[in-house]
């Protein structure tokens, strides 16, 4: 029998776990659940928008310095866009 996959937040609580119980000291955990919660309380969450929510048209340089319009992106097709925080 084969077994199925684990959902997300079966993978997510595993990736917790062994985060919890591996080498980090407690009150680094301690400190990363109050960020968590305070930015649960923020509201941000429900004010973020949604997937499938239609972006504005924006056009930005590429890394390679080419300008890419998400119009034009989007004539080929569905378009994933991500974000880089950067640097902590």
């Amino acid at each position: 029998m084969q077994s199925r996959p684990m959902a997300l937040h079966e993978t997510l609580r595993a990736i917790r776990t062994a985060f919890e119980e591996g080498p980090t000291p407690a009150e680094d955990i301690r400190v990363l659940d109050a960020h968590v919660e305070a930015l649960r309380s923020s509201g941000l969450a429900e004010r973020a928008i949604r997937a499938g929510t239609r972006a504005p048209d924006f056009a930005m340089r590429s890394t390679c310095g080419r300008t890419l319009a998400l119009g034009e992106l989007l004539a080929n097709g569905p378009v994933v866009l991500t974000w880089f925080r950067g640097n902590w």
